[in-house]
């Protein structure tokens, strides 16, 4: 106490200064009637701001919707995509309601095989494989090109609409398969479909199903398929299956 009344004025302001809070520097913006800038992060977001990045890119902030939102927040690369950060940063301000759980299929994004191919001036590789997007499209889209832009860079106007996919090199292949897309098949003639086949350890074989790992993630993927916009099932459930002991689905009743 003796100490901070012999003080001078300038060890007083010092003290002051390292004692006192920082002020908030999106208040002093607003005060200034302008838009607080970042030095890392740019500017910062607000509800009425624009979204800066992806698909989405010119709509307001409000107006982005929230299930695309909590996907790409809710992937491990998003946190190394740097013009994802003022993104990250407004939803730590502005959190999403919690109804927006994970009601996303397994694999949005899948991969098939390397196959070859004729090098062209667009592609000048003599092999490639494909990056197509989950079955149905309308839902999940914009997830698509935001993992195709923010976990492996490609550029939107890499994406072919004739193939309906992005061409991937073996490396980005294997980057997209490390970031969570799904595989397909190895062999040729099931290079459109995913490779279900499970097998013993004698050799036989056990299921050939489309398979879950557990009953809560079956029953997502048969809601997203009956909330489909095409080729929707009327009736869809999960089983458990005691040849494999994973989950499937099935159209039939109990």
């Amino acid at each position: 106490m003796s100490a901070l009344l012999h003080e001078t004025p300038e060890e007083r302001r010092k003290r002051l200064f390292f004692e006192s809070a920082p002020p908030d520097p999106t208040q002093q913006a607003r005060k200034a009637g302008s838009a607080h800038w970042n030095r890392s992060l740019g500017t910062v977001l607000m509800p009425q701001s624009v979204m800066p990045i992806g698909p989405h890119t010119g709509k307001l902030m409000e107006r982005v919707p929230q299930d695309y939102l909590a996907w790409v927040q809710a992937q491990m690369w998003a946190a190394h995509w740097h013009p994802w950060h003022p993104v990250a940063d407004y939803l730590t301000r502005f959190p999403l309601p919690e109804s927006q759980g994970p009601q996303w299929p397994s694999h949005i994004c899948t991969v098939s095989a390397m196959q070859a191919c004729t090098p062209t001036q667009e592609w000048n590789y003599p092999e490639h494989a494909m990056l197509r997007c989950h079955h149905d499209i309308y839902l999940h889209e914009d997830k698509f090109h935001t993992f195709a832009l923010g976990a492996l860079n490609l550029r939107p106007q890499w994406f072919d609409p004739k193939l309906q996919a992005y061409r991937l090199t073996f490396p980005k292949r294997l980057m997209a398969i490390q970031l969570g897309a799904g595989e397909l098949a190895t062999d040729p003639r099931q290079r459109d479909r995913p490779n279900y086949q499970r097998t013993a350890s004698d050799g036989s074989v056990l299921c050939t199903k489309a398979h879950y790992a557990t009953k809560e993630q079956a029953d997502l993927v048969a809601a997203d398929r009956m909330r489909s916009r095409r080729n929707a099932p009327a009736f869809l459930r999960s089983y458990h299956c005691p040849d494999c002991g994973l989950h499937h689905l099935t159209s039939k009743p109990l």
